[in-house]
């Protein structure tokens, strides 16, 4: 009961943390640029019925969640988002406490439930119109059905987790990747998994036919990834850090201003034209075949030399969002190593769950080397570094008290 009252209590603090940050400290309306904007803009267009390529040149679903709001109360739309970004992060809290508390002794849970509360940058994300908030929620929801499955050894969970792979990639087209990293779980942890996999295939294929959907409806194409996959893989391979297209736009990817980055290219193509620019990075990797091993390099960038951006171009946020990337590296990447030296000491259980968590990070690395090393891929995926790191300090508790002379064995 007292540990039940302590649960409650963090997530209202949780609660109270976003509601101020995006009401009052960081409102929301006050930061529509960029990114945000286009979200926005593309809501209006789904509400309005226009079927163009510009709906699906980013992952409609935050979108479609904005085009809700709008529609059910246009004059308290940014209030309406606070609230229900605020309690979507808290529902996230939840369901990823839920999660520790299959890995860590109660008290790390507390601690890993306590830290995500206050954690900046998943506050931060509760401020902007941004997708980073609801990718955190569909990825924690299928990551719990998917340990439900393991819990109770039935397929319906595992049908779930396959829906919410496909539909959160309608949020973060990397979500989908996900599903991979479930399937080579189901395949090396369960001895009878011939019935798993196809349960979860089958839902996931099923979700994607609706998501394809989806993106006819918006943008006239059957397709299940977004338009700038295409555009982001040419810059990361040709490392052009401003481009032009043949309307006039211009795109530049923050990360590359932070790593100085500073090429410009006018494109005689749309930037909704993926296929041609998926070429383009092709050409860029037959002429520089070495840019391949300088990609796995830079997963480097997923952890230090860049701040997640907008926050990084606004004071004090900024801050903020450095001092927390900072006690990051510091504190998670050694329990990061812990947990991977010592896992052979892990209980057969805690194995078999972090075997699942080290490959939805395997995700995260594979976005990275692909396209390019943002920081922002790596967020939504922070509480499960956290998670794992804090598997890495609890077994060398757990075998310094066994090493100690006078403790029972």
């Amino acid at each position: 009961m007292k540990q039940k009252r302590y649960l409650y209590l963090v997530l209202l603090i949780a609660l109270i943390a976003r509601l101020a940050f995006s009401l009052i400290i960081h409102p929301i309306q006050n930061y529509l640029f960029s990114d945000m904007q286009s979200y926005l803009n593309i809501a209006q267009r789904i509400i309005s019925g226009s079927q163009q390529l510009d709906n699906i040149f980013y992952p409609p679903g935050y979108s479609l969640f904005l085009s809700t709001i709008i529609q059910a109360n246009s004059e308290s739309f940014f209030l309406i988002t606070a609230v229900l970004q605020s309690l979507i992060g808290v529902i996230s809290i939840w369901l990823l406490y839920q999660i520790s508390t299959l890995v860590l002794k109660p008290k790390l849970s507390t601690l890993f439930l306590l830290i995500l509360a206050l954690y900046y940058p998943f506050i931060d994300t509760t401020g902007y119109l941004l997708s980073e908030n609801l990718a955190i929620f569909f990825l924690a929801l299928t990551l719990w059905l998917s340990l439900k499955f393991n819990q109770t050894k039935s397929n319906p969970w595992l049908f779930l987790a396959g829906i919410s792979v496909g539909i959160g990639s309608l949020v973060r087209a990397n979500l989908l990747i996900v599903g991979l990293a479930i399937l080579i779980w189901i395949t090396i942890t369960l001895k009878s998994k011939l019935r798993s996999v196809a349960v979860f295939t089958a839902a996931t294929l099923a979700s994607l036919l609706l998501v394809s959907g989806i993106y006819f409806k918006l943008g006239g194409q059957h397709r299940t990834s977004s338009l700038n996959g295409g555009f982001v893989f040419m810059a990361g391979q040709c490392l052009v850090g401003h481009s032009y297209d043949s309307t006039g736009a211009a795109f530049g990817p923050p990360v590359y201003m932070q790593r100085d980055i500073h090429k410009t290219v006018q494109f005689t193509q749309p930037f909704t034209n993926s296929h041609y620019f998926y070429q383009q990075g092709l050409e860029c990797l037959k002429q520089r075949p070495l840019r391949l091993l300088e990609k796995v390099s830079e997963n480097y960038y997923l952890f230090f030399d860049n701040i997640s951006w907008p926050s990084s171009n606004q004071t004090p946020f900024n801050l903020a969002m450095e001092f927390s990337h900072t006690a990051f590296n510091i504190v998670v990447l050694p329990g990061l190593l812990l947990a991977a030296l010592l896992f052979s000491h892990q209980t057969k259980s805690n194995r078999t769950i972090l075997v699942f968590l080290w490959c939805v990070l395997f995700s995260v690395f594979l976005t990275s080397t692909v396209y390019h090393a943002d920081i922002r891929y790596r967020l939504p995926f922070d509480a499960i570094f956290i998670l794992i790191s804090l598997s890495g300090y609890q077994l060398i508790a757990k075998l310094r008290n066994y090493i100690q002379p006078g403790i029972k064995r």
